[in-house]
């Protein structure tokens, strides 16, 4: 392969590569610096959605900006 082709190919894989997922601290801040207390009442009251990673919960950036965005609110006409 040239260098060229391998610039390319690895401009291919990046763009790809899914968003890494986010620890409670990360999606805590992430979702305007809530406690974890919140965040966890979050996903068991309002449907958060979260991943189960051994003995951790992990979040999707994906899936909490689509979940922010799924309660947007607005007043008015």
């Amino acid at each position: 392969m040239t260098v060229t082709a391998n610039t390319e190919l690895a401009a291919l894989l990046d763009e790809t590569k899914p968003a890494a997922l986010k620890n409670e601290d990360q999606a805590a801040a992430f979702l305007g610096n809530i406690s974890k207390k919140h965040l966890f009442n979050l996903r068991k009251y309002a449907g958060l959605p979260f991943i189960p990673v051994g003995n951790r919960i992990m979040y999707s950036p994906e899936s909490l900006a689509e979940w922010c965005k799924s309660r947007e609110q607005r007043i008015g006409n």
